[in-house]
């Protein structure tokens, strides 16, 4: 990794829960606080919105860093000297 430099961060909150242990319910899990997940580029300074729920995590972080790329306002040169 010489010479490579961050230039993103995701921020992943794993929530909080419980697993049911017997009744309907199951092998599921009672969350008191749910996983959630925002993007902040350390170039443009662009902080995304909060996404909340397993589902909505999962897809957000499979997806954040090719869709910033593409929007970010910061120039090519600007990515490359961060």
């Amino acid at each position: 990794m010489t010479g490579d430099k961050a230039v993103g961060l995701v921020v992943i909150d794993l929530g909080q829960g419980r697993e049911i242990k017997s009744g309907k319910r199951a092998g599921q899990i009672s969350w008191t606080r749910q996983p959630s997940a925002h993007y902040e580029c350390l170039v443009c300074g662009k902080h995304t919105d909060t996404v909340t729920g397993i589902a909505a995590v999962q897809k957000f972080i499979s997806h954040i860093s090719t869709t910033h790329r593409i929007a970010c306002t910061a120039t090519t040169t600007e990515r490359n000297a961060s």
